[in-house]
C-alpha cells in the first residue's frame, strides 16, 4: 500500500506511553488531517488510529507487540498515511495489512465470547458462564461428600427451583458436561478461523471469515 505525507505534515513531538503490547499514545504537532480508524505508517510500521484528542494533540494508536517508536534514535518522526494505489484495478485483490488481520482476530474473539455466553444461557438456563468454575467446584465437592455446608451457589439455585441440593447438583453436573462440549466445539472453530485469517490473501477473503 502506498505511503504519503499528510497535508499539513504530522510529526511526533513526544511519546506518552510505549512498551510490550502497550497502547501507544503519541503527541503530534497537529491533528488536523488525522482521522480515527485511518491506517498510518510510522517508521515503516502500520498502526490504526484508535482515538484522537484534538485539545491535547494526543493520538492513541492500536496495540503492537513488536514495533517500537524511539525518539532518541530518530528525533524527527513523520506520521504518514497509507493510501490506496490508484493503479490497482478493481479485479486486483486488496492487500491485507497486519493491523487488519489483528482487528479481524479481535472481532472473532469477541464473537467467540458472546457465543459462549449464549450457550451458557441455552444449556444452563441462565448466564452462569462467569461463575462456571466455582459452580463446577461446588458440584464436585457436594457429590463427593453430600455435605452442603460449603455450597452457597447450589443452595441458592436449589431454593429458587424448590428442589433439593442433590437434585440440582446432579442436573447441573450433566449440563456443565454438555456446556463443556459445546464450548470445546466453539473454541475449535475459533482456532480454524484464526488459521484462515492468517492465510487470507485478500481483504474480501478476510471479511468473509466468520462463525457459521
Amino acid at each position: 500500500m502506498p505511503v504519503e505525507s499528510y497535508t499539513p505534515s504530522v510529526f511526533i513531538q513526544r511519546i506518552e506511553s510505549v512498551g510490550d503490547n502497550a497502547t501507544k499514545e503519541i503527541v503530534v504537532n497537529t491533528t488536523d488531517p488525522l482521522e480515527v480508524a485511518h491506517s498510518v505508517n510510522i517508521l515503516g510500521n502500520d498502526y490504526l488510529i484508535a482515538k484522537i484528542d484534538t485539545a491535547t494533540k494526543v493520538v492513541t494508536l492500536d496495540k503492537d507487540r513488536e514495533a517500537n517508536i524511539d525518539l532518541s534514535q530518530t528525533p524527527t518522526i513523520e506520521v504518514k498515511q497509507n493510501v490506496a494505489d490508484p493503479n490497482i484495478s478493481l479485479d486486483t485483490p486488496t492487500p491485507i495489512t497486519d493491523t487488519e488481520r489483528k482487528e479481524k482476530l479481535f472481532a472473532l474473539q469477541s464473537d467467540l465470547y458472546q457465543r459462549k455466553l449464549n450457550k451458557a444461557q441455552e444449556i444452563l438456563g441462565t448466564d452462569y458462564y462467569g461463575m462456571k468454575n466455582t459452580l463446577d467446584s461446588e458440584i464436585r465437592s457436594y457429590l463427593g461428600t453430600f455435605n452442603d455446608e460449603h455450597t452457597p451457589i447450589l443452595k441458592v439455585l436449589a431454593g429458587a427451583s424448590g428442589e433439593s441440593v442433590e437434585v440440582v447438583a446432579t442436573k447441573f453436573k450433566k449440563k456443565l458436561v454438555e456446556f463443556a462440549k459445546a464450548k470445546g466445539i466453539l473454541e475449535t472453530q475459533f482456532i480454524n478461523l484464526s488459521v484462515k485469517v492468517k492465510e487470507a490473501q485478500s481483504k474480501k477473503e478476510l471479511d468473509s471469515i466468520a462463525f457459521a
